[in-house]
């Protein structure tokens, strides 16, 4: 095992001379969206059959071996000059010129790679290394990376929910991105998180949950813009219409906006989007290939999210469609509550192929027109430090609306003062129709004059002082 940083000194080149011996250069774009079948399966093979060798599984933290561990399998990817990977069976080999991981990027932590190369008949025997990632070496279709047993690391990996991006820099400064589709606890001898069938990235925690599981985070390649957009995009459809993108028809039948769910954090609702998918293809629909995005007239794009997607009356997305079947899902997300775009997209991309599928959706947000408010009363306090404004809003829309303090705001000569106390407590969450009374103490203002704002409509506040 070299547990030297990448690139290592290349061993001697020892091939026999008769042997034969291919040597493809590939760009490294390629490699990943064509998941190089031929070499994928190779490797396959290697990291099922020699991480998977008996006692301890893919992690094997002591780095012995005995001629009773031997699997007897002569496959074996070795690098072979500046990056190349060379996969031997011992009759044929494939060269292979590949970029490696330099640095991996997951949220706002980044990790410095370290390759950790697998031996003929060993086993991955991490390095342990504080703030490295290490990449399995050749894993180059799948990255499989390790992290480190700490516990920053694993809440890190914990926090990941579906559609965050994970950011990977080659040697060359080649940056590709990945959407998270999932994470899981997984059996300390499955080989198919090595399985090199696949555009993606799988990271593996370190430490010990237990004595037979792990905690693995998968994200998907998410392909340029370039090449995921089609050369001329489909016609966005409506509500009830049917779309088709490759071998999947989508119709959305319906949206809602949650106000009050535990899901939303404070200043944010929920928008949920039900929607029928069928898997018009000859082979089983792997789900997390499809990305769904909603995307606002500003072109502010919000990711798909687990906890609002469960509020909703159908399932998340996830798993397989055999052919022939449609499923009913709901795609949730969390959009502020005070959005006043006048229409809302949904996106639906494939990691797999270009094109997209384009849904426009009833939005009629917040506005001026339709949330009325009407002031009353404009009192000092009776110690004289405190200027008390009172009134009621009327939601005019056939959305909910969610006020926050962000929203709310006093000001004269540029001077924003504070708000003391408010009735009832932030964020006011207005139905459909109902109408909220409020009051708010602010600071009381230096000048004899002050502007009221709530929601983008304006009073102007006399003798104050």
């Amino acid at each position: 095992m070299s547990d030297q940083d990448f690139p290592s000194t290349p061993p001697p080149d020892d091939t026999p001379r008769g042997e034969r011996q291919l040597r493809i250069p590939l760009d490294p774009q390629m490699l990943v969206v064509l998941a190089l079948a031929a070499a994928g399966l190779l490797l396959m093979c290697i990291f099922g059959a020699l991480l998977l060798a008996p006692e301890g599984g893919f992690f094997n933290r002591s780095g012995t071996t005995s001629e009773e561990e031997e699997t007897g399998l002569d496959l074996v990817a070795t690098p072979s000059g500046e990056n190349i990977v060379v996969v031997s069976d011992g009759v044929n080999t494939l060269s292979i010129d590949l970029d490696p991981p330099a640095v991996l990027t997951v949220g706002e932590t980044e990790f410095a790679v370290k390759a950790q190369f697998v031996p003929q008949n060993g086993r991955w025997i991490p390095s342990g290394e504080a703030g490295m990632a290490d990449w399995v070496y050749g894993s180059i279709v799948n990255y499989v990376f390790g992290l480190q047993d700490t516990a920053a690391n694993r809440t890190l990996l914990e926090g990941l929910t579906p559609g965050d991006r994970i950011l990977l820099t080659t040697l060359n400064g080649t940056q590709r991105e990945f959407a998270v589709t999932g994470r899981e606890l997984s059996g300390a001898s499955n080989a198919d998180l090595f399985a090199q069938n696949r555009p993606r990235m799988t990271l593996v925690w370190l430490g010990s949950l237990n004595e037979e599981q792990r905690l693995v985070v998968f994200a998907d390649f998410v392909l340029p813009q370039e090449q995921g957009t089609a050369a001329s995009a489909p016609a966005a459809v409506e509500i009830g219409e049917v779309a088709q993108l490759a071998d999947v028809r989508m119709t959305v039948s319906s949206t809602s906006q949650v106000v009050d769910s535990p899901a939303a954090p404070p200043g944010f609702s929920l928008f949920l989007v039900d929607f029928d998918v069928e898997n018009i293809g000859q082979s089983p629909l792997d789900t997390g290939l499809l990305r769904l995005a909603l995307i606002d007239e500003l072109s502010n794009q919000y990711s798909l999210n687990a906890a609002a997607s469960q509020e909703g009356r159908y399932p998340i997305l996830s798993g397989f469609i055999d052919p022939g079947t449609i499923r009913q899902s709901t795609a949730g997300y969390q959009i502020p509550s005070n959005l006043t775009s006048s229409r809302l997209r949904w996106v639906v991309t494939r990691v797999d192929s270009p094109g997209q599928i384009e849904v426009n959706l009833p939005f009629s947000g917040i506005s001026n027109a339709n949330l009325a408010v009407s002031l009353q009363q404009a009192d000092i306090s009776t110690d004289g430090t405190s200027l008390i404004v009172t009134g009621q809003l009327t939601n005019l829309a056939s959305q909910p609306v969610i006020i926050g303090e962000s929203n709310v705001r006093l000001e004269s000569n540029g001077a924003l003062y504070l708000v003391f106390s408010t009735s009832p407590g932030f964020p006011w969450a207005v139905n459909a129709g109902q109408s909220l009374p409020f009051a708010l103490t602010f600071q009381r203002p230096a000048t004899s004059t002050a502007i009221f704002t709530i929601m983008g409509q304006s009073f102007e506040l006399s003798g104050l002082r």
